[in-house]
């Protein structure tokens, strides 16, 4: 008997991984934009993974099921919720006093989540969660609705002490003037001050004096660059 290597069940196989791809990508567009430590390729691997993992559970066992043996396909699912818990634990760290990387890790877990509905040939509800997902990213990113205002790039240099509380001070402010930092660089100067080089974007409406002098009122902040 000549045993078919392409059938149609592959072909469908092979658009649910498609279809995971583009999911994972738009989702990681958005987080890319905002310069975090999981993007497009980890949300596009992630979301293929959890495909694969999903159709190989549901029909790679089809020619060894039969009265005397059953597979519960449950216990897959159950595993991939676990290893991407791990995965995604990874990208959680502190700064200071505060956790970040939280709305990453739940982003690669949803993705899981998403690219398993795919493998389970669940389009709809896969393409729904998708777009849910990245508009929340989107739209929640930071205290306002900024991420669709147009922004222009720019740089800012500042000199401060080495004072965690001052550094988290100068993120909330710029955070509420829609300020997003993609760069930075630190060094230290011979008076054991700190020297940040951000490279920023931010909203063309920006009053730039504005911040400037808000900024000189942080406690251990010696020079402002714009």
């Amino acid at each position: 008997m000549t045993k078919v290597f392409f059938s149609n069940m592959d072909i469908e196989f092979v658009i649910r991984c498609l279809m995971a791809c583009m999911c994972g990508f738009l989702v990681g567009l958005e987080r890319t934009r905002h310069q975090k430590q999981a993007g497009i390729r980890t949300y596009i691997i992630v979301a293929i993974g959890a495909t694969l993992f999903t159709i190989v559970s549901k029909y790679g066992f089809l020619d060894v099921v039969g009265p005397d043996m059953r597979v519960d396909v449950s216990r897959v699912a159950c595993n991939i919720v676990t290893g991407v818990g791990f995965l995604g634990a990874g990208t959680i760290f502190m700064r200071g006093d505060r956790i970040q990387g939280l709305a990453t890790s739940a982003g690669i877990w949803v993705m899981a989540a998403i690219g398993m509905a795919i493998g389970c040939g669940m389009y709809v509800i896969a393409a729904a969660a998708t777009v849910l997902v990245f508009i929340t990213q989107s739209m929640f990113f930071g205290r306002s609705f900024g991420s669709f205002v147009p922004k222009i790039p720019g740089h800012l240099n500042i000199t401060m002490s080495d004072d965690v509380k001052s550094y988290d001070k100068l993120e909330k402010l710029l955070d509420s003037q829609g300020i997003e930092i993609h760069t930075s660089s630190i060094r230290k100067t011979k008076e054991s001050q700190l020297s940040y080089s951000f490279g920023i974007r931010m909203p063309q409406n920006t009053n730039i004096p504005e911040v400037v002098e808000k900024i000189t009122l942080i406690k251990g902040v010696r020079t402002i660059e714009f």
